[in-house]
């Protein structure tokens, strides 16, 4: 591998991380906004019912948090790696890591997605304002 391809593959690291970092930074804006949402929810007289679904979103939403956070320090270590001279980088690690970081962007995204559309619906059926 040349000069050429290192200074390439390093530019595409950088592109595909500040990518990522995009849409994970997108995803934690909305799910702020989702518990918020939730938080004056909770606040409301509410059943047991309604409470319980409450807590299912709650530990959702934070599990989502604790995803987005890992994935976005794993993405900026890969910013840092790829400032570090070329024999540093391991063989199996850039192409490879990139990869399944892009995959495991998108996964959250989808789950998300889902989970927002999930707490959209009950939020429509418990006669609430949603987040749109």
């Amino acid at each position: 591998m040349g000069n050429k391809d290192i200074k390439l593959t390093k530019m595409h690291v950088e592109a595909e991380v500040k990518s990522g970092l995009s849409i994970l930074d997108q995803i934690r804006h909305e799910n702020v906004i989702a518990k918020n949402i939730l938080s004056d929810f909770v606040q409301l007289d509410i059943s047991k019912f309604d409470v319980d679904w409450a807590d299912y979103f709650q530990q959702k939403f934070i599990e989502i948090d604790q995803i987005v956070d890992l994935l976005r320090h794993e993405m900026i270590t890969m910013l840092i790696t790829k400032h570090k001279p070329a024999s540093y980088i391991e063989p199996w690690g850039t192409p490879f890591r990139i990869e399944m970081l892009k995959q495991n962007v998108l996964e959250v995204k989808d789950e998300f997605n889902l989970l927002k559309n999930q707490f959209e619906e009950y939020l429509v059926q418990a006669n609430l304002p949603g987040m749109t």
